[in-house]
C-alpha cells in the first residue's frame, strides 16, 4: 500500500518534519480542500496531528519555506473496514489523478463501468453526480469501494 504504512504495527507512533505545505495536507480531513490522496492513506491508518511550525529561519542557511513537525499516531486497525483494500486506494487514485474532472469523468471506464453505471452508482449512494472526488468523505470512498465489488461480482456471475 501507499507509503508502506500498511506494514507498521509495531509502532506506535511516527514524528516527521516536512514543509509546511506538505504537513498541510498530510493532516487536512479527508474531504477537506487540502486533502489529495495521501490524505486519504494517512488517515486509513494514523490520527495524524502537526505538533509544531517551524519557522525557515530556524535553519542556516534559510529554506525558501516554513516547516512543520507532524505525529502520526498509528491506529491499531484502519480507520475504516473495506472488503478490498487494493481497490478502494485504487479508486482514491483515479478521482486523484484527474482532480479537476467531476468523479463521473474521472471514474470513467475504471474497472470496466461506465459513465451511465458510475453515474448510477453514485445515485444510488445518494453522491452527488457533480462531485469531485477531493470532496469525498473516507465513507464515501469505501460506500464506493463496495458497491464497485458487489458490482463486479454480479457482472462476472
Amino acid at each position: 500500500m501507499l507509503l508502506g504504512l500498511n506494514n507498521i504495527q509495531p509502532l506506535q507512533s511516527i514524528v516527521v518534519m516536512v514543509q509546511k505545505e506538505v504537513a498541510n495536507r498530510l493532516v487536512a480531513i479527508p474531504g477537506d480542500k487540502l486533502s489529495g490522496a495521501i490524505t486519504y492513506a494517512i488517515h486509513y491508518y494514523c490520527k495524524p496531528e502537526i505538533l509544531m511550525e517551524v519557522p525557515n529561519d530556524s535553519f542556516i542557511p534559510s529554506p525558501e519555506v516554513d516547516s512543520s513537525v507532524i505525529k502520526l499516531s498509528v491506529l491499531s486497525a484502519p480507520s475504516i473496514t473495506v472488503s478490498n483494500e487494493q481497490l478502494f486506494f485504487r479508486i482514491i487514485k483515479q478521482a486523484f489523478s484527474q482532480r479537476r474532472k467531476t468523479l463521473v469523468n474521472a471514474l470513467a471506464d475504471f474497472e470496466g463501468l461506465t459513465k451511465n453505471e458510475i453515474t448510477n452508482m453514485l445515485e444510488k449512494l445518494h453522491i452527488d453526480t457533480k462531485i469531485r472526488g477531493e470532496k469525498l468523505t473516507m465513507e464515501d470512498y469505501k460506500n464506493i469501494t463496495e458497491y464497485i465489488c458487489s458490482f463486479n461480482q454480479i457482472k462476472n456471475f
